[in-house]
């Protein structure tokens, strides 16, 4: 097994699930428990999703519920700027580093759709 964690993809995510744990102890109660418990899964998820589809280079599906998990992303980090648990700094800042994982990602599901001998029924 390669070195997955070299990866950009999974640095980008990494770096972007630290952040979060540091913002969510400032949220307000409910939106640490609630909010914040979820957008922490979520991100979990996505690094987790990474790894599994590094793991398993020659089926590239894994990376369609990845692309996924960084929509939910979204919506979380949009729902907090909403509810004023973060700054518009905060948000800008982190939907940057959402574009660029997203970006990766679907850069990444192409190339393993274009990649050679691969044979694709339906």
């Amino acid at each position: 097994m390669g070195l997955y964690y070299n990866l950009p993809v999974f640095k980008s995510t990494y770096e972007l699930l630290r952040r979060i744990l540091i913002l969510t102890q400032n949220f307000n109660r409910h939106y640490r428990f609630n909010i914040g418990d979820s957008l922490i899964d979520a991100t979990f998820m996505l690094h987790t999703l990474i790894f599994r589809a590094y793991d398993q280079r020659t089926d590239f599906s894994l990376l369609q519920p990845a692309r996924e998990q960084v929509e939910i992303i979204r919506l979380h980090i949009r729902l907090l700027r909403d509810q004023r648990q973060i700054s518009i700094e905060q948000f800008t800042d982190l939907n940057e580093s959402v574009e660029s994982i997203s970006k990766q990602v679907t850069s990444w599901q192409k190339a393993m759709k274009n990649a050679p001998g691969r044979n694709d029924v339906g």
